[in-house]
């Protein structure tokens, strides 16, 4: 993951904790809380964070997110899709707008 942050290349296992890392990311890891919010069970919701100690992205004391983790999923997230502004519509003028006289063969009243 670290080699190449393309989001495109992740297994399943590897997509779940970095979903789990976002949401701790914004205060601390909570089992039950991401069990909750992903609909899976809290076993499952262990195993990653064990996996996270592991990889030293999660602070076995505090359950908030290292220097590291922060830095990784801070690369996760830059190597998304540019996320551009929808342009806007241009509305066009009763004038611009085509209304056909007749519709095959019928006229318009």
């Amino acid at each position: 993951m670290l080699r190449e942050p393309d989001l495109t290349g992740h297994r399943g296992s590897q997509w779940r904790l970095l979903l789990m890392l976002g949401l701790a990311s914004r205060s601390r890891w909570e089992d039950e809380k991401i069990a909750r919010i992903l609909g899976i069970p809290v076993a499952d919701v262990e195993s990653q964070r064990l996996l996270a100690y592991r990889l030293r992205v999660l602070d076995t004391q505090t359950q908030e997110l290292t220097f590291f983790g922060r830095s990784f999923l801070d690369k996760i997230r830059g190597s998304g899709p540019a996320r551009r502004k929808p342009e806007k519509r241009k509305r066009l003028s009763i004038e611009q707008l085509y209304y056909p006289l007749t519709c095959d063969g019928l006229v318009r009243h």
